[in-house]
């Protein structure tokens, strides 16, 4: 999770094929699954967003692999730390 914008924008066009200007957000998770950033173009430079869950993971849909779309409400729900049929996910530490 070290990469910024210029990173982060050249991983979306070398990996992904995609344009990082094109206007969409593109979410990248660490391995632990409990922080993402967000890079978007808002058409005047780059917006990065960072989130990181106390409690939980980031769920994807199962069977995703890297590039997908995701609907609005599962992207709000990935925000919220929720699986993607709206369960608020499992504290990560037991104490």
């Amino acid at each position: 999770m070290r990469r910024s914008f210029d990173k982060l924008s050249l991983m979306v066009a070398e990996h992904l094929a995609q344009d990082p200007q094109s206007g969409h957000m593109f979410i990248f998770r660490n391995r632990a699954a409990d922080r993402i950033k967000i890079l978007h173009w808002d058409g005047k430079g780059y917006c990065l967003w960072y989130k990181r869950l106390d409690k939980g993971t980031f769920v994807v849909p199962s069977g995703i692999k890297s590039n997908f779309q995701l609907p609005k409400n599962k992207f709000d729900r990935l925000l919220e730390g929720m699986t993607p049929l709206g369960r608020m996910q499992k504290r990560k530490w037991h104490l």
